[in-house]
């Protein structure tokens, strides 16, 4: 094989140069190591998730529209590309506080989730949640196109 132990040798160095690699372990050629992913602690100054348009969230939804944010949260219109449906992704900013009363909503949400299945009462709905990069709890709502909407997630006022 000639020279290609090196070169390999010489790429995992120049990429543990630029990416935060853990304790790696060489065994012949070989390189084992544990990547840590560099993440927000909650207690940076800036506890946003950063919105970026045309991009997916968690493989499946595709970010179309910032709608805005509030004390706790950002709030963007995404397509669920699995459903084909437009719906609410709520970003909730990087902070045990806000982790904490976002917990309660989501407690709320199923609660009305489960005593109106058949959404006989046009409330807001909660079609999942997720953790997201490690440090973001996301709530997956109803997309509501109308001015009578909530206001974290309408469109169009």
């Amino acid at each position: 094989m000639g020279d290609g132990g090196s070169h390999w040798s010489n790429l995992f160095c120049f990429l543990s140069s630029r990416m935060n690699f853990g304790n790696y372990r060489q065994i012949g050629s070989l390189y084992f190591c544990a990547l840590s992913v560099i993440c927000r602690t909650g207690f940076e100054e800036n506890k946003d998730f950063p919105i970026l348009l045309n991009t997916i969230v968690a493989e499946r939804y595709y970010v179309t529209e910032y709608l805005g944010s509030a004390a706790f949260s950002k709030v963007v219109q995404a397509h669920d590309i699995q459903t084909g449906v437009d719906v609410c992704l709520k970003i909730i900013k990087n902070d045990k506080d806000f982790f904490d009363q976002s917990l309660d909503e989501i407690k709320l949400l199923k609660y009305v989730n489960k005593h109106d299945p058949a959404d006989a009462h046009h409330i807001l709905r909660l079609y999942d949640y997720f953790y997201y990069q490690v440090c973001y709890l996301v709530l997956v709502i109803r997309f509501l196109d109308t001015q009578f909407s909530f206001p974290h997630c309408h469109h169009g006022t």
